[in-house]
């Protein structure tokens, strides 16, 4: 019953809507109705009535400036980068999540290739 009504998660009114925006990889999926948006608050979300005062739309805006690239003779690089700890945060966020979900993807595949070799 992915339809059903629920209370949304920024004004409390009924809806069958969903948070739709990605969150470090994964979709929200909060209710949500029309009125309401997903909100970023700095290392964390909510959400709240659009327009609101409080109300800042998730989005990245803020500079990253390239400091310094340090390229390593096995082909890999060091970046150093210069944000706002907001934008850190998503970036990190992002990464972690990234990564983590690399490193899940590979070890399955290597047992699955392990499995299959010894039968």
């Amino acid at each position: 019953m992915g339809d059903a009504l629920k209370k949304c998660s920024g004004c409390g009114c009924v809806t069958n809507g969903k948070c739709d925006v990605d969150v470090a990889g994964f979709t929200c999926g909060q209710p949500l109705c029309d009125d309401c948006t997903h909100v970023d608050k700095s290392y964390s979300w909510t959400h709240e009535p659009k327009g609101s005062n409080n109300s800042k739309e998730m989005k990245m805006s803020d500079p990253i400036k390239i400091l310094e690239i340090e390229e390593h003779e096995d082909g890999s690089a060091t970046v150093k980068l210069e944000c706002d700890p907001k934008t850190f945060g998503a970036i990190f966020n992002v990464g972690f999540v990234s990564l983590v979900k690399t490193g899940l993807y590979w070890e399955t595949n290597d047992e699955t290739k392990t499995e299959n070799t010894n039968d």
